[in-house]
């Protein structure tokens, strides 16, 4: 039996496999890059650059959706409420620890996706069946 386990074994068990990260990547970057954007423009700016870039990351939600990009419906959720986030954001003019707010989404989007792919890749014991 072989206890050793190495990093792509890890990784392939985790279901961390860079086209089931695409989107969630890009939601990252454009996250990060929007909030430095803001600081070197205006309160009007910021409000259009915001709607102009929630239009463009819910589209790009949409389409993931329909190519089966999301595991269930709370992957989809989370996603779209980091879009929420950066329109309500787009609102004020100060943005303070928006790393911190981007640290917890990403912690929550792939704890979560990690736990479900997990989950489903886990093997049942006959007679341990879980209920639907």
């Amino acid at each position: 039996m072989r206890l050793e386990r190495t990093y792509d074994d890890i990784i392939a068990g985790c279901g961390m496999k860079l086209h089931h990260w695409h989107f969630t990547i890009l939601l990252l970057i454009s996250y990060i890059a929007l909030f430095h954007l803001w600081q070197r423009l205006s309160g009007q700016w910021i409000f259009l650059t915001g709607l102009a870039a929630c239009a463009i990351l819910v589209a790009l939600l949409l389409a993931a959706s329909r190519h089966g990009y999301f595991v269930n419906r709370w992957d989809r959720a989370f996603h779209a409420a980091v879009i929420v986030d950066l329109l309500l954001e787009g609102f004020f003019q100060e943005h303070f620890g928006f790393y911190w707010c981007a640290l917890g989404f990403g912690l929550l989007i792939t704890g979560y996706r990690l736990l479900v792919r997990h989950r489903s890749n886990a093997v049942v014991p006959e007679g341990n069946l879980a209920e639907p």
